[in-house]
């Protein structure tokens, strides 16, 4: 063991320790029980099953599925199911879980009774082992194969299904190793069995990121569906597929290179220390398309169908439009994928993806038309020192299923032109003046009613309360909040809840809300993403909304929307795509789902956390055109088009920096080119630090000048707890903390309290 991967193990230790002994009675781990209460409205049920069969990619098929007969059903994925990943973005107490054996029975399925027998007798003397806080089994051992129950298998059908699960984690990478990015020899094993003895397999692959699929070609393999881990419906929804009942439509939302080697990324992820960004703006298919055509096994947009389409398209005037025609013998949904090329001069890659749709479920011989308007930064770059620049020279639009079969449509000149300002990457310090002190002793309600404005309230605060606002309640699990919550901000002591600020309950997560009541498990980001259907997503969430209010949440911490910037990380499962278009659409929707249904979203790792490997201390170092064009504009997308209420920082730093003491990220570029108003909180708990733009400011002080409001949970990082009145022992001392700081900071953290549904149920119903 290197000691660098010592070190972490003594911190991944540490934390541990800490949450065992911080007094938060969560659990840190995968939580596999029910309350005993099925509180799942139908429709959620019904939603979510949806969605998980919408997002599950269909790779290959030959004459396959979907499956009319009875067939064997081998590998033990098919009783021990992966649900979702692990860690805080998908520990949810789940009210039921649908294996995808319990699915393919209820959907009436005809199985080989022996091989169904044998597999769950095997899973009932083998007990799966879920480990404890990121040493979470990657894979479960497969039931080794005789030849007698695979012949006999044989003498009843021709056609076989063989699962195979992965899964990986917060604080738990994948590895270039079997039994994680490879195939153990067991699987190798079962599937030499099986391809060997029937004409008909297909393989459903129950992972949370991309790992090999070299065997896909090695063995006779004739279909393979991408199921993903698609949340408590995960069985029932692969049933559907399978068995015909739904045709699969979900898109790539990575590439699928044919060995890890050949990602971009592969020689500089992992480090402990830094990570250089080397790549640049080409990550995923950006890079393929461009560089290494050869090196795709799938490229990004791809999704076989039952049915065939038809797509013609036109350009004029920033608009495509496009038809769509069912040209084959089953209903089915298409995604329209509008991609530009960039003229030499803009070093951009040979396709980027700027536009897509998808359509309705059309019947044989239906077409549907449409549009897809395409704004100023479809035909622009980042240019350092000056902004989005649109560069003078012949541009080329690409229309089609896939950034690969896309075929062009249009060929155009433009003009150089700034097509957008933009600052540069440096924040100037500018400390805001101290409120006028007023008589006025109003509450937190005369706000909300109108009758005293946030200036007068804040201005009304002493200097103790406007710190305290600056903090969590010191703990996961506040009893101030729903039990089981991951923290509460804003009224964390008797004397801001006696001026009426109420404390607001966080909650993870991506995939559904972790609370010690049960609520509904999502499918994973990744396969929501694989949707390319923004309206779905937004209906998912408006149900975690709806679910929120009933179990006294406020603030969800969702969506994750980091980049897949590498297959190993193990977060991958949380985060939407290597496409950051798609990512900050799919994400605004799930923001607008949340809002609309009276809740607040509070959207991550505010940026660059691309890697879970000594996350708290890596620094990744990026240059400012791939931070503004890769990293940074699914959260731009996503802020602008949906209005988050909260946004949180990642642990990680960004080029020497920390993300809680980015000044110039968040109070530069979020606040000032976005035009974010909401509440910035920190990932939990945080490193020592400051920033080069904060002066004599340190640590806490150095989070409220960077615009960072609170540190969340509250006190201070693994065990070393904070005292209130520490943040004023400098106050308006020359070159520190001003009272005016502290003052913004409240007003920020106040005005985005104000349309959370801790303000009480008349508001959150508006």
């Amino acid at each position: 063991m290197g000691w660098a991967k010592f070190q972490q193990r003594c911190k991944n230790f540490a934390a541990k320790l800490y949450f065992s002994i911080s007094g938060s009675a969560l659990k840190q781990g995968e939580n596999l029980s029910s309350d005993g209460e099925n509180n799942t409205s139908p429709a959620m049920s019904e939603t979510l099953r949806r969605a998980a069969r919408e997002g599950a990619v269909l790779l290959k098929n030959r004459n396959t599925l979907p499956i009319s007969g009875k067939f064997a059903l081998f590998g033990r994925g098919q009783t021990d199911t992966f649900y979702t990943g692990y860690g805080s973005g998908g520990d949810v107490i789940k009210p039921y879980r649908v294996s995808i054996l319990q699915g393919l029975e209820r959907g009436g399925a005809a199985l080989v009774e022996p091989v169904k027998e044998a597999y769950l007798k095997f899973s009932e003397q083998h007990p799966v082992s879920h480990g404890c806080w990121g040493n979470w089994p990657r894979y479960f051992p497969e039931m080794p194969l005789s030849s007698e129950l695979v012949e006999a298998a044989r003498a009843e059908t021709e056609t076989a299904v063989v699962v195979l699960g992965r899964a990986a984690g917060e604080d738990r990478e994948n590895e270039l190793k079997a039994g994680s990015f490879y195939l153990t020899e067991e699987e190798k094993a079962m599937l030499a069995r099986v391809t060997a003895a029937f004409p008909r397999v297909a393989v459903v692959l129950n992972i949370g990121s991309v790992i090999d699929l070299s065997f896909l070609e090695e063995y006779n393999i004739s279909a393979a569906l991408l199921l993903w881990q698609g949340g408590m419906e995960a069985g029932n929804a692969c049933a559907d597929l399978l068995l015909g009942k739904a045709n699969p439509c979900g898109k790539l939302a990575d590439t699928v290179a044919r060995a890890y080697s050949a990602y971009p990324s592969s020689q500089n992820f992992g480090n402990a220390a830094y990570n250089d960004y080397a790549e640049d703006i080409f990550v995923g298919y950006r890079h393929f398309e461009t560089r290494a055509k050869g090196d795709v096994r799938f490229p990004f947009g791809f999704g076989l169908s039952y049915t065939t389409f038809a797509i013609s398209a036109n350009y004029g005037n920033g608009v495509v439009k496009f038809c769509v025609k069912n040209t084959g013998e089953r209903a089915g949904r298409e995604v329209v994928q509008v991609y530009a090329e960039k003229p030499a001069a803009a070093h951009a890659p040979a396709r980027e993806l700027v536009g897509f749709f998808k359509t309705k479920e059309l019947a044989p011989a239906e077409e549907e038309q449409g549009e897809i308007v395409l704004d100023d930064r479809a035909f622009s770059v980042y240019a350092e020192g000056c902004g989005f620049v649109q560069f003078g020279g012949t541009y080329r639009l690409y229309v089609g299923a896939d950034v690969r079969s896309a075929e062009e449509i249009a060929s155009f000149e433009l003009q150089e032109r700034i097509a957008e300002h933009a600052s540069p990457l440096s924040y100037a310090v500018k400390i805001p003046p101290e409120l006028a002190k007023t008589a006025k002793h109003c509450a937190f309600s005369d706000v909300a009613a109108g009758k005293a404005t946030l200036t007068e309230f804040v201005a009304s605060l002493s200097d103790r309360e406007l710190e305290a606002l600056a903090y969590g309640a010191m703990k996961m699990d506040s009893p101030l909040g729903a039990s089981g919550n991951a923290g509460v901000m804003g009224g964390t002591t008797a004397e801001l809840r006696a001026r009426g600020v109420p404390p607001v309950t966080m909650t993870d997560g991506p995939s559904g809300i972790r609370l010690k009541t049960s609520s509904s498990l999502l499918p994973i980001a990744t396969l929501l993403a694989c949707t390319f259907d923004p309206a779905l997503v937004e209906e998912v969430y408006r149900g975690v909304g709806e679910e929120m209010r009933a179990r006294g949440s406020h603030v969800l911490l969702a969506p994750a929307m980091n980049m897949h910037r590498d297959p190993l990380c193990g977060r991958n499962f949380e985060y939407y795509s290597e496409d950051p278009l798609l990512s900050g659409k799919i994400a605004a929707a799930a923001v607008r789902g949340l809002q609309n249904a009276g809740v607040s979203a509070c959207p991550k790792h505010f940026a660059c956390n691309n890697q879970e490997f000594n996350r708290s201390h890596n620094d990744s170092r990026v240059s400012e055109r791939a931070l503004r064009e890769i990293y940074l504009r699914g959260f731009e997308i996503c802020v602008k088009e949906a209005r988050p209420h909260f946004l949180m920082t990642s642990y990680n730093k960004i080029n020497g920096v920390y993300a809680h003491y980015n000044a110039a990220l968040v109070n530069g570029i979020l606040r000032g080119e976005w035009g974010f108003e909401g509440c910035v909180i920190t990932d939990w708990w945080m490193q020592k630090g400051s920033c080069p733009e904060a002066g004599k400011r340190k640590n806490n002080a150095a989070r409220v000048y960077a615009g960072v409001n609170v540190l969340m949970p509250g006190g201070g990082y693994l065990g070393k707890k904070y005292q209130h009145g520490g943040l004023l022992k400098k106050l308006n001392k020359k070159g520190h903390l001003t009272r005016g700081e502290l003052q913004k900071n409240a007003c920020e953290i106040l005005g985005a309290i104000l349309k959370t549904a801790a303000m009480g149920s008349e508001k959150s119903e508006k």
